[in-house]
């Protein structure tokens, strides 16, 4: 991304784009891939999807999860990237897995 460009901008930007899913959960920029832990949470009353993605290109590597809620499904609010590849055992990239609802989660609170 070009300096001085916001995510934001992109994002606005890309939703003009035809060929572009309206209704599925898309990173504003970059590759994602599967979907790992999605979740609700009751006490938020929101959902919580965990992806594959790379937050530094639009191909394959890097591999992170990217974090998004959403309280109707629809429409998704991007959170930071949730794993990132930063200790040894992980170092080719954070994969597929899941998520359990733990206090640790519950003080993150998806905001």
């Amino acid at each position: 991304m070009r300096a001085g460009v916001t995510i934001a901008a992109v994002a606005t930007a890309a939703a003009q784009v035809d060929q572009r899913p309206q209704f599925h959960v898309m990173p504003a920029t970059n590759w994602m891939n599967d979907p790992n832990g999605p979740m609700y949470d009751s006490n938020w009353q929101q959902f919580h999807l965990f992806f594959q993605f790379n937050p530094w290109g639009a191909v394959w590597g890097n591999m992170s999860w990217g974090h998004a809620v959403s309280q109707d499904l629809v429409h998704w609010r991007h959170l930071p990237v949730a794993l990132y590849p930063n200790n040894t055992y992980d170092a080719n990239g954070v994969f597929s897995g899941s998520v359990s609802r733990c206090a640790l989660c519950c003080n993150l609170g998806g905001r």
